[in-house]
């Protein structure tokens, strides 16, 4: 499976995008501040850095797992071999201090906000419920992930791009 964040609209302290699920647009995204300035997928070039929870993911693409997070105590889609980054997840939230480097999904109601993100990530979970292996009983088969925590197995892998406007 095949998923895309088109960041749109690039400003000064956030990133606002839309999130695809193959080619069906599901709904909005917001990120960090775009630092990969040249789009090469990493911060190490002239004039680009990390700045913690101020910073969105370099461009590229990225396989997706979903994994339970202690953090937001539940399951959700966790970025894997994203560059200079670690637990990178997208979920709800209504504001650019909700991201810390994540993406966020809702609805861009207005300038550097999202609305209905609780819904979206039902949305997005569905999606990924329906990719689930499930046992005879109809529960998620799980495994532990490379950091210990459980995840669920995936009847297909699941790749996310991040992609960008010609000009930034």
């Amino acid at each position: 499976m095949e998923l895309k964040v088109e960041r749109r609209a690039i400003r000064p302290i956030h990133t606002v995008g839309r999130f695809y699920w193959g080619d069906e647009l599901l709904f909005n995204t917001l990120e960090d501040k775009v630092r990969d300035y040249n789009k090469d997928g990493d911060l190490l070039d002239e004039g680009e850095e990390k700045v913690y929870a101020e910073t969105a993911i370099p461009y590229g693409r990225y396989k997706v797992v979903v994994r339970f997070s202690p953090g937001m105590k539940r399951f959700l889609p966790l970025l894997i071999g994203v560059k200079h980054f670690e637990g990178i997840l997208i979920h709800r939230g209504a504001h650019i201090g909700n991201s810390q480097g994540c993406i966020l999904v809702g609805y861009n109601s207005e300038v550097g906000r999202l609305t209905g993100g609780e819904t979206c990530e039902k949305i997005l979970m569905g999606r990924f419920k329906d990719l689930a292996v499930k046992d005879e009983t109809g529960k998620i088969k799980t495994y532990t992930h490379t950091d210990g925590t459980k995840a669920w197995m995936l009847s297909e892998e699941v790749w996310i791009t991040i992609t960008g406007p010609a000009s930034a």
